[in-house]
């Protein structure tokens, strides 16, 4: 698990923002930190469906990534929300959570 990941599933926005920013900083690419947030999102849903978290951090962590969305695209200097290039083989999209 990465830093990232980690700091998305324990809800830590402060930290989420500041390990973005650090490494869009460095160069990295923000399509990996984009992949590492959704997985971070998937640990979290795992979380709730072990009863680890409740309804409200589930709805936290859906405002996480959309704080760490944004700050990946403001950053990193991309002008569109999806800068993902969908071919990518490293993006793996969070399951479907069912809440019911």
């Amino acid at each position: 698990m990465s830093t990232l990941e980690k700091f998305f599933a324990d809800l830590d926005e402060k930290l989420s923002i500041k390990e973005i920013k650090k490494r869009i900083e460095n160069g990295e690419n923000p399509q990996k930190l984009l992949v590492e947030a959704r997985k971070g999102l998937r640990i979290v849903g795992e979380r709730f469906e072990m009863k680890q978290y409740a309804l409200i951090e589930l709805e936290m962590a859906e405002e996480l990534f959309r704080i760490c969305a944004t700050a990946i695209k403001t950053l990193s200097g991309k002008k569109d929300v999806d800068l993902l290039d969908k071919s990518d083989e490293e993006i793996e999209y969070a399951d479907t959570i069912d809440l019911g």
